[in-house]
């Protein structure tokens, strides 16, 4: 990635950081860490030491729908967690001190809003809604915010999408993908992500927008799973299945509880899922790089 020094330009004023476990979490605290931004670091399961830069909450104390805390005072929040537990946090605690909020999102907003699974579209309904909460609370109460749609976010073989697929290429030797499988798709980094939500933190361009995150290289899906394939097997190879077939194994997997949203997830390999990432590269001065795995990105898989 290409960026103009977000975290060194960044208020020295310490971050409050949700979703610090997480694939994005991490990265983000990599980055502020590297600069000695002081962060307060909020997870229920992390066990993670305090060291002179991270000082992490732990425990149900700090569950943001119902956690008592004590929570830590910050002007600034970066969320990379559920948005709907941002969203419950925000009108339950109305934090007097919040001046400036940035969260994610998901293109998924978009994507699966007419997803074939009545569980998917519950669940971006829910996302949907909550943007709106976090949108409306910050408007009513003068806090400064940014949400960031991502779109196939992948790293550290810790994501549910890009890792499964080196999984399968490590395991057989090849991933198997329905015959229609090339639709468009826009892989991005989590280190990107995490970047992108530091930059805005300092970037009064990206303030009271909604910006979607591309990754910065538009692949079909077929190409994507060819460049995992070779990253992690040494035959590299993909092979075509009928769709028909795998969509039918897909239902029946997620009609027996094994894998949820599996047949809309293989259905969904036939359709491009492409956002413009101009907006976004301008208000945050970066440009996401390409997709260019290799087998250090995927140690789990």
């Amino acid at each position: 990635m290409s960026i103009d020094s977000p975290v060194a330009s960044a208020p020295h004023d310490p971050l409050l950081l949700f979703g610090a476990s997480g694939l994005v979490g991490m990265e983000v605290l990599r980055l502020a860490s590297s600069t000695g931004r002081s962060v307060h670091a909020i997870s229920r399961v992390s066990d993670a030491n305090d060291d002179g830069s991270v000082v992490w909450h732990r425990g149900a104390d700090f569950d943001l729908y119902a956690g008592a805390g004590p929570w830590p005072s910050a002007s600034t929040v970066i969320s990379a967690g559920p948005l709907d537990a941002l969203s419950a946090w925000l009108e339950r605690l109305r934090p007097v001190a919040l001046r400036r909020l940035v969260a994610l999102s998901s293109t998924s907003v978009e994507t699966k809003a007419n997803s074939t699974d009545p569980g998917e579209r519950a669940l971006v309904a829910r996302l949907a809604a909550a943007e709106s909460r976090v949108i409306d609370y910050c408007r009513a109460n003068g806090v400064r915010w940014t949400l960031l749609r991502p779109t196939l976010i992948w790293g550290a073989g810790r994501d549910r999408n890009v890792s499964r697929l080196a999984a399968m290429a490590r395991r057989f030797g090849f991933i198997a993908l329905p015959s229609f499988a090339r639709g468009l798709r826009q892989p991005i980094r989590a280190s990107d992500v995490a970047a992108a939500l530091l930059a805005a933190t300092a970037r009064e361009q990206s303030a009271n927008r909604l910006l979607d995150l591309p990754g910065g290289e538009i692949l079909p899906y077929d190409e994507m799973a060819r460049r995992i394939a070779g990253a992690v097997s040494s035959s590299g190879r993909i092979i075509r299945v009928p769709g028909w077939l795998l969509v039918a194994a897909g239902r029946t997997l997620s009609a027996a509880g094994i894998a949820r949203h599996a047949a809309a997830a293989i259905e969904r390999t036939r359709y491009p899922l492409v956002f413009d990432g101009s907006p976004a590269r301008e208000a945050l001065a970066m440009a996401p790089q390409g997709f260019a795995p290799v087998a250090e990105d995927f140690p789990g898989a």
